[in-house]
């Protein structure tokens, strides 16, 4: 059950936050192979003209252009930005500069009563904006029931409060799926558990947002 819950936190994370913007900009660039163009020749006579001279005119020579040549392009150099220091204290690396963050998740369980949640922070407004107007979409896309959907305030701010069950497959075992949408802060989380745990999914979900403290923007 454990292994399936988390196989539906990558799913639920990868369709709402599933969003890699990213384009590539094509140039336009002229013929690299060239040619050439050639110039018109007067036509010649096989008979002298009469009464005129007969000296041939010269042929004019064909013009060759030279290929085009694209001008290489500098490389840029990665230069290292700012120590990044894991929330766990597993690991430190160094960001190259112009990097930031977008999106830290987080993963916590209680084995005992079969919870796991999922905590994400997401630095960029408009994609949590679109994270939380897809979130009701996307569960019942999942194959999930909404059960309730309200508004709940923590740290003073008015949060959206789903509640949905799915059914897996595998076991034929229900679980509900608890989610807190908190817009401004950029956070979302979500208790995964099996349906007899709900209440106490939901009270340990209260409990985390009571304790919770925003940095200052």
């Amino acid at each position: 059950m454990r292994a399936a819950a988390r196989k539906i936190i990558l799913t639920a994370l990868a369709v709402a936050l599933g969003l890699i913007l990213g384009g590539l900009a094509l140039a336009q660039v002229g013929n690299p192979f060239g040619g050439y163009n050639q110039a018109p020749t007067t036509p010649q006579s096989p008979y002298p003209a009469v009464g005129g001279n007969t000296q041939q005119q010269p042929q004019q020579q064909p013009q060759y252009q030279q290929p085009y040549q694209q001008q290489p392009q500098q490389q840029q150099q990665v230069q290292p930005g700012q120590r990044f220091t894991d929330a766990m204290g597993q690991f430190r690396l160094n960001l190259p500069q112009g990097m930031t963050g977008t999106v830290a998740t987080y993963n916590f369980a209680m084995p005992g009563a079969n919870i796991n949640l999922t905590l994400s922070a997401t630095m960029n407004a408009q994609l949590f904006q679109a994270t939380d107007q897809a979130m009701t979409g996307n569960l019942q896309q999942m194959g999930a029931q909404i059960k309730s959907e309200g508004a709940v305030t923590y740290a003073n701010i008015q949060c959206r409060y789903i509640v949905a069950s799915m059914t897996d497959r595998a076991s034929g075992q229900q679980f509900d799926i608890h989610t807190v949408l908190m817009p401004g802060a950029n956070l979302m989380l979500q208790a995964y558990c099996p349906a007899q745990s709900t209440s106490l999914a939901q009270d340990v979900m209260d409990a985390m947002l009571k304790s919770l403290e925003l940095a200052r923007r």
